[in-house]
């Protein structure tokens, strides 16, 4: 499988600055190919599903022409402190089970890209980064940033011969709010800064969702009013509904992951929420 990258000056994972670079990958051997962010995983949570997981890895590995992004809160790192945030396993055996429930999908080049989520970054210390240090053990720290990444994909060929070309933001969110509508508001807040994105990927709700917004704008080449859409795509989770979740009147989530379809020929996004 010729697929390329680029990734360059990322290696600074704290700060954002002018020479930060989209990845870039060229899948122009396929008609389209599929896409899920795979995040809230909580390694280490009590009521973490595992079988759950394994069933959308597998689902990616079946065929060439499917990838994940890993998004964040792979590991618990429970504070006790916290009603309902313990741990089953300590934080070192989290990594380990991350890196070998991963390296699969890491060994056979389907992690497109990764960040850490608000869980790993709350144990960040100095010279400590446990969202790094995974990426590392599965041979992609090339394709990490803390902060969440940008991503170019160019897809199939058209009657030209050329690519569709898509462009991707995914981090893994933060905030408040208990209804969806705030969730995906949290979301879209995203776009209100950058421009010239496809598809923005969140997590760190636990909920499965998928809203889009038309906007408009000038062909610099034909000085046409045109519209493009861009879609906002939350991601699902893999835990049980937990006490503490229902003592805050929390809405239990479903298991359900969004599943991002990228055609060739003619430049079309698609996106299904289901179960694997």
């Amino acid at each position: 499988m010729s697929i390329f990258k680029k990734n360059i000056k990322q290696q600074d994972q704290k700060k954002f600055g002018n020479e930060l670079y989209a990845l870039s990958y060229n899948f122009n051997m396929f008609d389209s190919i599929e896409i899920v962010g795979i995040a809230d995983t909580h390694f280490g949570s009590l009521n973490y599903r595992e079988d759950k997981l394994k069933a959308v890895i597998k689902y990616v590995l079946e065929k060439e022409n499917r990838f994940a992004i890993l998004n964040g809160d792979l590991c618990n790192f429970g504070i006790q402190q916290m009603s309902g945030d313990k741990d089953k396993m300590t934080r070192d055996d989290q990594i380990f089970q991350v890196v070998k429930t991963f390296k699969p999908l890491a060994k056979a080049n389907r992690i497109l890209s990764m960040c850490p989520g608000n869980h790993e970054i709350r144990m960040d210390r100095g010279d400590f980064y446990a969202g790094r240090m995974i990426a590392r053990q599965l041979e992609i720290v090339d394709r990490y940033r803390r902060d969440g990444n940008y991503i170019r994909i160019h897809v199939g060929k058209n009657g030209h011969g050329r690519p569709s070309s898509y462009f991707l933001y995914h981090s893994h969110g933060s905030g408040g709010g208990r209804k969806s509508g705030s969730h995906m508001d949290a979301l879209k807040r995203r776009g209100e800064y950058r421009e010239g994105i496809d598809i923005y990927i969140g997590s760190h709700f636990h909920e499965a969702q998928v809203s889009t917004e038309c906007k408009h704008f000038i062909d610099k080449n034909t000085c046409k009013l045109c519209t493009r859409t861009e879609y906002y795509v939350s991601t699902g989770a893999f835990v049980d509904y937990e006490e503490y979740a229902e003592r805050a009147a929390m809405r239990p989530n479903s298991f359900d992951q969004s599943f991002i379809t990228l055609e060739g020929k003619t430049k079309r996004i698609s996106v299904a929420i289901k179960e694997v």
